[in-house]
C-alpha cells in the first residue's frame, strides 16, 4: 500500500507544526506546505526599528517558553534575539 500524500494549506506555526509531526509519523508519503505569502511562520514577526527589538505575533512565543522556542528552531522560523538599545530610556 501506498503511503498517502498530505496538502497542508498555511505555512504559520501550526502548517509547519502538523508537517513536521506528520513527517516524524513515517505513514505518509509527501507532505506539502502552501502559503499564500512570502514568508513562512504566520503572524510571528521580529524586527528592529532605532534600536529596539519589536515582536509580532502570539504572546506564546516569548523566549520564556522553551518549547516554543525549541519548535520554532525545529521549523526554520528563526527568532532575533533580544537585543536592547544602549540609548533607551529608563
Amino acid at each position: 500500500m501506498n503511503a498517502p500524500s498530505v496538502a497542508i494549506i498555511g505555512g504559520g506555526l501550526s502548517g509547519l507544526a502538523s508537517a513536521l509531526f506528520l513527517r516524524d509519523d513515517r505513514r505518509f508519503g509527501e507532505i506539502a506546505v502552501f502559503e499564500g505569502t512570502s514568508a513562512v511562520g504566520g503572524v510571528i514577526r521580529s524586527h528592529v526599528e532605532d534600536g529596539f527589538l519589536f515582536e509580532e505575533g502570539a504572546e506564546s512565543m516569548s523566549r520564556v517558553r522553551p518549547a516554543a522556542v525549541a519548535l520554532c528552531n525545529r521549523l526554520g522560523v528563526p527568532l532575533m534575539p533580544a537585543r536592547v538599545s544602549p540609548t533607551a530610556t529608563q
